[in-house]
C-alpha cells in the first residue's frame, strides 16, 4: 500500500467494546495489506470481517502478539503493525509508520498523554531505566509500533504480557536492529488491564536480561557498572515486592 511491502495490522483485544473494535478494524483496514485481531479469551466471541484468531483461555498481551507474529511469518508479510483494540491509537496515523520502517527496522511509538496519572509515573520511571540502554526513547510501552518481521526473526522472548513489548526494545540491542519513533495521537482512556504486578514482571525481566547480556550494551565502564549493579538491586527488591503483594 504505502511501501512496497506487505504490511498486517494485528489488534490484540480482550473484552473490548465491540463497537469501537469494529470501528479501528474498519479504519485500519484502509491503510494496511491484512488486519488480524487475536480476541485473548474475552467472555464474548469477538465476529468481525476480518480475521480473528481466539486464545482459549486467556493467554496475555504477549502471547497474543506472539502468536499475530506467527501468523505474518506464515502468510508472508514484510511489516507487521500493531496497536491497541480500544480505540486509544488513530489507524489514520499507520501510513506514518509504514513511511518511517522504511528507514528503520522497528518504528515505537511514543505518547504525548497516558491514560492515567498512575500510568503516567510507571512510564516515565520505567522509561529512565530504558533511555541509559536506548537514547532517545520516551515511551518505552506504546503499543503502536512496526516492524520489519525479517528484525523479528532475530529475537528471542520470555515476556508472556505487558513485558513482551519492552522485551523487543531489549533484543534491539542485542540484535543491532535500528529503532526510529513516531509521536503518535491519543485519547487517553480511564480504562487499562495494565496492573502493578505487570510493571513488576517487566523490572524483573529487565534486570535479568541486563545481568545475562551486559556485554551487548555500548556503555562506558562506569555506565555499566552502574546499570549491574542496579540490576542486582533490582531482583532483591521485585521478590520483596512480590511476597509483599502476595501476603496482602
Amino acid at each position: 500500500m504505502y511501501t512496497n511491502m506487505k504490511s498486517l495490522a494485528i489488534i490484540p483485544a480482550y473484552n473490548e467494546d465491540i463497537n469501537v473494535l469494529k470501528g479501528v478494524a474498519k479504519e485500519t483496514k484502509k491503510h494496511v495489506d491484512g488486519v488480524l485481531v487475536i480476541d485473548d479469551g474475552s467472555k464474548q466471541k469477538v465476529k468481525l470481517n476480518v480475521k480473528v484468531l481466539r486464545n482459549e483461555p486467556n493467554m496475555g498481551k504477549g502471547k497474543s502478539l506472539l502468536r499475530g507474529f506467527d501468523y505474518a511469518l506464515k502468510n508472508k508479510y514484510d511489516v507487521a503493525i500493531t496497536l491497541d483494540a480500544d480505540g486509544e491509537h488513530k489507524a489514520h496515523q499507520i501510513p506514518e509508520f509504514l513511511n518511517k520502517i522504511k528507514k528503520y527496522d522497528y518504528v515505537v511509538g511514543q505518547r504525548m498523554s497516558y491514560r492515567t496519572l498512575e500510568r503516567r509515573f510507571i512510564n516515565s520511571f520505567a522509561t529512565f531505566w530504558f533511555t541509559l540502554l536506548i537514547p532517545g526513547i520516551k515511551d518505552m510501552y506504546c503499543g503502536f509500533r512496526a516492524i520489519k518481521l525479517s528484525a523479528f526473526k532475530k529475537m528471542e522472548f520470555k515476556g508472556a504480557r505487558f513485558e513482551l513489548e519492552p522485551e523487543m526494545l531489549l533484543e534491539c540491542i542485542k540484535n543491532n536492529i535500528s529503532i526510529g519513533y513516531q509521536e503518535v495521537e491519543t485519547d487517553p482512556l480511564a480504562k487499562t488491564n495494565f496492573k502493578f504486578s505487570d510493571y513488576l514482571r517487566t523490572n524483573e525481566l529487565y534486570d535479568k536480561w541486563v545481568l545475562k547480556n551486559h556485554r551487548c550494551i555500548k556503555a562506558n565502564f562506569i555506565k555499566k557498572t552502574f546499570l549491574i549493579v542496579s540490576a542486582l538491586i533490582g531482583l532483591i527488591l521485585t521478590k520483596v515486592l512480590k511476597w509483599v503483594l502476595r501476603k496482602s
